[in-house]
């Protein structure tokens, strides 16, 4: 069977447990040192979204620009298209009527 601890014995775990815990716990400089570390790791950070910001930027405005001129050159490939198709129907009917049957 086990022996029973005093409470001295007890206090005396006790304040060992306490002690440790304070011995890991951060310092005033880790934290401020941590922090300077996170701060330029954040402009690091900060600079590469930057890029990738002004980059996308740059894409959004060539999107626009080639919406703009493509824009009226696309409508007007569809009305090509629809007079094309109208012409072939019509060639179609006068190839028929003077006999050149298709």
């Amino acid at each position: 069977m086990a022996k029973r601890k005093t409470p001295e014995e007890l206090f005396e775990k006790l304040a060992r447990m306490v002690k440790r815990g304070f011995d890991e716990t951060a310092t005033k400089s880790d934290l401020t040192a941590f922090r300077h570390e996170m701060d330029g790791k954040f402009r690091e950070v900060d600079g590469k979204f930057r890029v990738v910001t002004d980059s996308l930027e740059l894409l959004q405005r060539d999107m626009r620009d080639v919406k703009t001129i493509l824009g009226p050159s696309a409508r007007g490939v569809v009305e090509h298209e629809e007079r094309i198709k109208n012409l072939e129907r019509r060639v179609g009917r006068v190839e028929q009527k003077v006999g050149f049957g298709r």
